[in-house]
């Protein structure tokens, strides 16, 4: 499993749950860990700091597999 650090971006945590409830950051939570799971990918990375800098209006990121 992967997931997309926080502090690979440098933003706050309270930033990106404002954004998904306001549907900026379009994500589901995991089913089994019951979490917002990133996938550590440098196209998330780009889209996540694309975001935070205001030049897109919102991301969707894709589910993230893994061995379970």
């Amino acid at each position: 499993m992967h997931a997309c650090r926080k502090d690979t971006v440098q933003i706050d945590l309270s930033w990106i749950y404002r954004k998904i409830g306001s549907g900026a950051i379009q994500i589901k939570k995991d089913p089994i860990y019951a979490c917002y799971l990133f996938p550590r990918t440098k196209q998330c990375v780009n889209q996540l700091e694309r975001l935070k800098n205001g030049r897109i209006p919102h991301v969707s990121i894709p589910k993230v597999h893994h061995d379970g």
